[in-house]
């Protein structure tokens, strides 16, 4: 069967979970996080626009004959189908957003408009304005003296038209980042919040009083971020953090590949700001309410009663596996430990490396790091170790994306503390996440290894559901060995025993475990959960499972490009107050293999990075993933069914009271109670 009857576009997949995560703004939240998902959402879009349509800008003007290898829709067809989803998504953004404002309104919170507060409110903020604000304004107009400027990515800038004695010009003035986004007045029991972007547009006027001005309007330009350090790489004798250095340099003079504005352009104002931008009318989007939301999370700051209207507090728990009276290192040679972020505390695992780092049996500690934490405790704690003799090999991969500064910054830190610093390979992020303890205990050489499904991220263990699976199995030692030492002479093919790993092993180990499913016939059973599945292979393999009678649960957070099609294929997607981000692939019925990985089922993940996973051996920990997967797939107030034409419904077309995130929370305060 044509690949195009059983797969849909990548991109509108994407943005159909996107529009999810838009849609809990709709739920029974508390306001406060219904205004914090409509700012993920446009976060998420702001980034899907660099990368993904920057990318796709690129191929038109290079490859338009590049076609996507599931629709087979061209560049400019995908284009063209993303900016008219996202037309409708921005009308449905402006109507939840006015919504939410109105539920918050009622609480004594309102977004206040310069035009509606009172005499005496205006004012105060005029004199903010000029004491403040005004100072440090750039107005800059367009004339033969003063070119058009550089206009940066995510930065709000306002734009009128000037006129004097029958001459017109475009004015500009950037909105600075250094002032607090808003300004509050307080009337009573009513808190009004300013957005500082309003305030200037109103004053703004004034700053070209010789000339008659246009009614202003804000603009917010979006710009390709999709460079790669790849063709840099054959730069000989080069440090790899020099090379990334001046890619992100570059990355910031890119291409624009949409324009945002708060009011529908003129037509002379189009004609002046569009060319230089190398826009065409189709990449301009209005929107009505904000187009920078990070206002959103810290807004609560500055409310008395702001904690009433978030979600109840919970802290992850801690030592729910361990005993903290005891050796983390002891307690896993007994047996193998399992954490599930956010309910258990990644601080465990930090616990176990600062157990290790000061151990004098320790001889070595190894890691990929991929995204981290600012102010990590993790580098801390790798750091220590180092300077107490410990050998401290950490792979850093500079690659990824947005956190390449950071990751820059840290890998020059652990360098001066005496760490051992490799980099991933050309043309293969490596997006592992392994951790590998030797130590010499009694004569013998023993082994505790650390595989998880996220980074070692103290904040986003806080905010992502992962696993963290802990063993001191010596199989698997040793190929954590083997893989480090691969990993260290630039070795991709290398053969393991147990582990699988891309861009070589883990595809093929996957697709085996299908086919046996599929040898089964109506006795097969596959249960997965991951965010993404694209890759045309695992596609039509997953089909194939169906067309034979193996019944297929999956769980899929995100990007979802099979279309499903037999009774005996399932897809649910869970967008809730965690970003489920864990994945697992479940292959039978009675005493099923289990995987956990780093690995999606895109094409990136299975074919262009450096993935592990690892098999689930110890029973107990089996049982566990099994019930917390069941605990997924029997969610019904946050999870969704997908359909066959890309949208997603309610289970059973209603909601039911079981969240499988409030279950597990539940669970962890029981724990914690307990304790």
């Amino acid at each position: 069967m044509a690949i195009t009857k059983i797969a849909r576009n990548r991109e509108l997949s994407w943005l159909a979970f996107n529009e999810r995560v838009l849609k809990e703004a709709e739920d029974d939240l508390p306001p406060l996080e219904k205004l914090k998902f409509i700012a993920i959402f446009m976060s998420n879009l702001e980034e899907f626009y660099r990368v993904r349509v920057g990318s796709l800008r690129e191929k038109d003007q290079f490859q338009p004959e590049a076609l996507d290898n599931k629709t087979k829709w061209s560049p400019k067809r995908q284009i063209h189908e993303i900016n008219l989803r996202t037309r409708t998504l921005f009308k449905e953004k402006d109507r939840i957003h006015k919504e939410v404002n109105g539920e918050l309104a009622k609480e004594g919170i309102i977004e206040g408009q310069m035009e509606m507060i009172s005499d005496k409110a205006k004012e105060d903020v005029k004199k903010y304005y000029k004491k403040m604000i005004e100072p440090i304004l750039s107005p800059q107009i367009v004339d033969p003296s003063h070119p058009f400027p550089f206009l940066e990515n995510n930065q709000l800038y306002i734009v009128l038209l000037l006129e004097k004695e029958k001459n017109t010009k475009l004015a500009f003035i950037h909105v600075p980042e250094n002032i607090p986004d808003l300004y509050f007045v307080k009337e009573g029991e009513k808190v009004q919040y300013l957005r500082k972007e309003n305030i200037i547009k109103y004053y703004c006027s004034e700053l070209f009083h010789q000339y008659e001005s246009s009614l202003p309007v804000i603009i917010n330009i979006t710009r390709n971020a999709d460079l790669t350090p790849e063709e840099e790489f054959d730069v000989a004798d080069e440090d790899f953090r020099e090379i990334m250095k001046k890619i992100l340099k570059k990355r910031k003079r890119l291409q624009a590949v949409r324009l945002v504005s708060d009011e529908q352009l003129s037509p002379k104002m189009e004609e002046r700001l569009l060319p230089p931008l190398n826009l065409k009318k189709d990449q301009v989007f209005t929107l009505e309410t904000a187009m920078k939301m990070d206002y959103a999370f810290d807004l609560s700051k500055y409310i008395d009663h702001g904690d009433k209207l978030l979600y109840p507090s919970f802290h992850p728990v801690s030592s729910r596996v361990f005993e903290k009276d005891r050796s983390y290192m002891e307690q896993i040679e007994e047996e193998d430990k399992l954490l599930i972020y956010p309910y258990d505390d990644i601080n465990d695992f930090i616990r176990l490396l600062d157990e290790a780092g000061s151990d004098k049996r320790v001889l070595s500690i190894k890691i990929t790091i991929y995204r981290l934490s600012k102010h990590s405790q993790i580098v801390s704690r790798l750091i220590r170790a180092a300077e107490n003799g410990v050998d401290v090999t950490v792979l850093m991969e500079l690659r990824a994306r947005f956190d390449e500064q950071n990751n820059i910054d840290y890998s020059e830190e652990l360098a001066k503390a005496g760490c051992r610093i490799i980099y991933g390979m050309p043309g293969y992020k490596v997006h592992s996440k392994i951790c590998l303890i030797t130590y010499r205990d009694q004569g013998k050489i023993q082994y505790i290894s650390q595989f998880g499904t996220g980074n070692y991220n103290e904040n986003t263990a806080k905010q992502y559901t992962d696993l963290s699976y802990m063993t001191s199995r010596e199989d698997i030692g040793k190929d954590a060995v083997q893989f480090f030492q691969n990993m260290g002479i630039g070795e991709l093919r290398g053969k393991y025993k147990v582990l699988a790993t891309s861009p070589y092993g883990f595809k093929p180990q996957m697709m085996e475990e299908i086919d046996k499913e599929i040898a089964k016939g109506k006795e097969g059973f596959i249960f997965c959960k991951f965010n993404s599945l694209s890759d045309k292979d695992f596609i039509e393999k997953f089909y194939e499972a169906a067309k034979n009678g193996v019944n297929l649960q999956l769980i899929i957070r995100g990007i979802c490009c099979l279309k499903p099609g037999f009774r005996n294929i399932e897809i649910r997607s869970i967008v809730g107050r965690y970003l489920e981000h864990s994945r697992v692939y479940l292959f039978g019925k009675d005493d099923p293999r289990i995987y956990i990985s780093s690995a999606d089922l895109m094409t990136r993940n299975t074919e262009r990075r450096v993935e592990i996973a690892v098999p689930i051996l110890d029973p107990r920990i089996k049982e566990e993933i099994i019930e917390y997967m069941d605990i997924q797939w029997n969610d019904r107030k946050k999870a969704r069914v997908h359909l066959k034409n890309g949208d997603y419904q309610l289970i059973d077309g209603e909601m039911g009271e079981f969240s499988s995130q409030d279950h597990m929370m539940k669970q962890a305060e029981k724990h914690k109670n307990k304790a």
